[in-house]
C-alpha cells in the first residue's frame, strides 16, 4: 500500500462528536467518521499504511483484507480532495 502524508494546507477540527477536515486552499470540508478520524489521526503521527490498517483490524471488528482496500481507498479519496498526498 502506498503511504501518505497530510498535505500542508488540511487541518482538522472536533466540534461535540464531530470531526471536520478543511483543506485551507480550496475550502474543501469533509466529515470523518469514526474509523476515518482514527486513520486521520495516526496519519498526524505519520504511521504507514500497514500501522494503520492493524490499529482498524485491532480496534474493529474487521479482516485485514477489507480493512486494507478500505484504508487504501479512504487514503485515495482524501487525496482526490486534496487533504493527503502521497509520499515520495
Amino acid at each position: 500500500m502506498i503511504p501518505y502524508r497530510i498535505t500542508a494546507n488540511a487541518s482538522n477540527r472536533k466540534v461535540c462528536d464531530d470531526v471536520f477536515i478543511l483543506n485551507r486552499d480550496t475550502g474543501n470540508i469533509h466529515t470523518l467518521s469514526e474509523t476515518g478520524n482514527v486513520v486521520w489521526e495516526l496519519m498526524k503521527k505519520e504511521a504507514s499504511p500497514d500501522d494503520i490498517v492493524s490499529a482498524i483490524t485491532a480496534e474493529y471488528d474487521v479482516d485485514r483484507a477489507t480493512a486494507e482496500r478500505d484504508v487504501s481507498a479512504f487514503l485515495e479519496k482524501l487525496e482526490k480532495k486534496g487533504f493527503a498526498a502521497r509520499n515520495a
